[in-house]
């Protein structure tokens, strides 16, 4: 299943592409496993924009607040100022809404009055960067359908993410301050790589390849036909949800179910499963879980496996990337994992091979829907991509671009990194 052969590949760009067109037809859940839910953006930006933007970025493990400078030259983004930091687990598990968007919004307005003090200008609106599934009721409205990403904060679903936003900014002095968009990073990547190509060679879809992982597209308005979407130009951004997807086509192993039954949303969220960063750790170590139960190898290691992130994800990447000829780095985590010596030669091979077939499976599967996003585009030749392991991992990056060509051939697009597009799209929107 880790090979993810072109055949695969083909059958889940088709479910994909079936997938998506029925959930334009018809809402969730009677449509498909994607949402593809209007973003209410019916223009992206085209690189004449100028002034001073802020934008938060609420994207999964950390959260950002950015002040965004466009400058007088077409496409310039003059400077960029970010302050970044973890979401702490009494917010994103919080018992009230007030947890998250109080330290949401504490944490942005910490942020302005630094700019301040540093006599900077002040913006006068806040793009709001929000990867969760949300229905948007506006440009600047939505209410968050599920949390995904391990957050469990009660008080938000069902509820307008803005207004629980502009609650807290309020009782921090920031109430003259306009939410002017909520946008899904997705939306926000697109929005950055429009400002800084303009005309030439515009993307076709916008991508998240971190954390968790989603797409964007522009669809014709008058192809959603679920519900009546205003639209000033005949297009609309849609927001897929791809990370919801799951068909019987998809390779699938005994990992991913046992990943699937110890998560906090059993039964959705199965293709981000497969491929988003939080998770690719974990399917190795469920992997090599299931061959310390055969008793063979990887002796006295079960009960370290059993416990949730025994392998983080950057430790199966660097397994994988591992050619010394003692695969140092497999002895590394399985030492760490109870065996004294780090396990024999077969033993870290078996680590090291899950590891590159976990990874090369993700990218490859990323690649498939890639494909089925640009069909539903009408095609196109560029695809923008933000997200930790797109940038960061090598293999990944390499295993899509091989599938991509294999789906694709000469039209194969050139997906190009998106440099920070969730935070510097929103302010852009």
């Amino acid at each position: 299943a880790c090979e993810a052969p072109l055949a695969t590949l083909r059958a889940v760009v088709a479910a994909m592409a079936r997938d998506m067109g029925h959930s334009l037809a018809l809402p969730f859940p009677k449509g498909g496993r994607t949402r593809m839910l209007p973003a209410h953006v019916d223009a992206l930006p085209g690189g004449d924009e100028q002034g001073t933007f802020y934008a938060l970025d609420l994207g999964g493990t950390n959260l950002r607040a950015l002040a965004v400078e466009l400058g007088a030259k077409k496409s310039e983004v003059a400077d960029v100022r970010a302050s970044e930091v973890a979401v702490p687990k009494e917010a994103y598990c919080g018992e009230c809404a007030a947890d998250l968007f109080g330290f949401i919004a504490q944490h942005f307005a910490d942020f302005v009055a630094a700019e301040k003090q540093a006599g900077r200008a002040v913006g006068k609106c806040v793009g709001f960067t929000f990867s969760y599934p949300t229905e948007q009721t506006g440009v600047a409205s939505g209410r968050l359908i599920e949390w995904t990403k391990g957050f469990t904060c009660k008080g938000v679903v069902g509820e307008d993410v803005v207004a629980l936003l502009k609650v807290e900014l309020e009782k921090r002095g920031l109430g003259a301050l306009r939410v002017s968009a909520l946008v899904n990073d997705t939306v926000g990547v697109l929005a950055r790589a429009r400002y800084s190509s303009g005309s030439d060679k515009p993307a076709a879809c916008g991508v998240i390849l971190g954390t968790g992982t989603n797409a964007c597209y522009v669809a014709r308005a008058a192809d959603i036909t679920k519900e009546s979407v205003p639209s000033r130009t005949g297009d609309m951004v849609i927001n897929i949800e791809w990370g919801n997807f799951f068909d019987e086509v998809l390779p699938t192993l005994r990992a991913d179910d046992w990943l699937d039954m110890d998560s906090t949303n059993f039964g959705e969220q199965r293709f981000e499963k497969m491929i988003g960063g939080m998770y690719l750790g974990e399917l190795v170590q469920y992997i090599l879980l299931e061959y310390a139960h055969t008793g063979i190898v990887f002796e006295g290691t079960a009960t370290a496996l059993r416990k949730a992130g025994a392998i983080p994800s950057k430790w199966a990447a660097d397994m994988a990337d591992d050619e010394s000829l003692e695969l140092n780095a497999a002895g590394s985590v399985l030492h760490a994992l109870g065996m004294p010596t780090g396990g024999d030669m077969r033993e870290r091979a078996l680590a090291r091979d899950a590891a590159r077939g976990v990874i090369r499976r993700a990218g490859r599967l990323a690649a498939a829907g890639v494909t089925a996003v640009l069909q539903m585009a009408g095609g196109g030749r560029a695809a923008a991509v933000d997200g930790s392991v797109f940038e960061q991992n090598a293999r990944f990056r390499t295993a899509m671009d091989e599938a991509l060509e294999e789906l694709l051939g000469a039209e194969a697009p050139e997906c190009t990194l998106a440099n920070d597009g969730s935070g510097i799209g929103a302010a852009l929107l």
